[in-house]
């Protein structure tokens, strides 16, 4: 499916992204360890996200809606909640996260949950683990700007008949959209215009322990 320029790889998002990877197990029965190493891995992440243009500017609209906290670590910790709190996923153990569903994905009950992030989808292809079947639909975005495209595809012996992912697109830019919408409309289709390209994301959040909101998926509609 992808073709990806290696130079890709050196943006400090992306490049810390791809060290998450080895930290989860897809299995949704399982327990994820959360080791002080893989803390710090996505310690990292978190900060090059925070740097970007994109989530300062997310940042700050947010604020502006009463959505967020007025200080940066109140910001940081709503992140870091949404997206990196592990909790069951319909099983007793500890074995999910809004992140790892939606820029990686899961095993659940002999089918495909999540995945729906194209750097982990080339990742996945590169090592032989995805096997692309096909795509239904494509959304281009102006001047090459990415795509959205509704793919059918084989990861690890396991069938996907149809998936949405954004290809293209900054780790930032997704995490802006699915946050932007998972606060300001939650569990519900949120309309985007992205270089006047019009379509909908759909996120789903729920009151996990300690009053926390997270992430259970969010991606985009075609």
């Amino acid at each position: 499916l992808l073709t990806v320029d290696s130079k890709a790889y050196e943006i400090p998002t992306v490049n810390k992204l791809l060290k998450l990877y080895d930290n989860y197990v897809p299995d949704a029965t399982l327990q994820e360890d959360e080791t002080p190493s893989e803390k710090s891995e996505e310690a990292a992440f978190l900060s090059a996200l925070l740097s970007t243009p994109v989530i300062i500017e997310t940042k700050t609209w947010l604020q502006s809606n009463g959505l967020t906290p007025s200080n940066d670590r109140g910001f940081r910790q709503q992140l870091e909640d949404l997206w990196f709190t592990v909790y069951p996923r319909g099983f007793k153990k500890r074995s999910s996260s809004g992140f790892e569903h939606v820029f990686l994905g899961e095993l659940k009950n002999g089918e495909i949950s999540g995945f729906h992030n194209w750097i982990f989808f080339n990742h996945e292809e590169k090592t032989k683990k995805v096997n692309y079947l096909g795509w239904r639909k494509i959304i281009d975005f102006p001047d090459k700007k990415g795509s959205i495209v509704k793919v059918t595809f084989n990861w690890t012996g396991t069938n996907k008949p149809t998936g949405t992912i954004f290809v293209g697109t900054s780790p930032e830019l997704e995490l802006a959209l699915y946050t932007v919408c998972a606060l300001a409309k939650p569990n519900r289709k949120c309309p985007i215009s992205l270089g006047g390209k019009k379509f909908n994301l759909q996120t789903y959040t729920f009151i996990y322990k300690d009053n926390k909101t997270v992430i259970s998926s969010a991606y985009p509609v075609v």
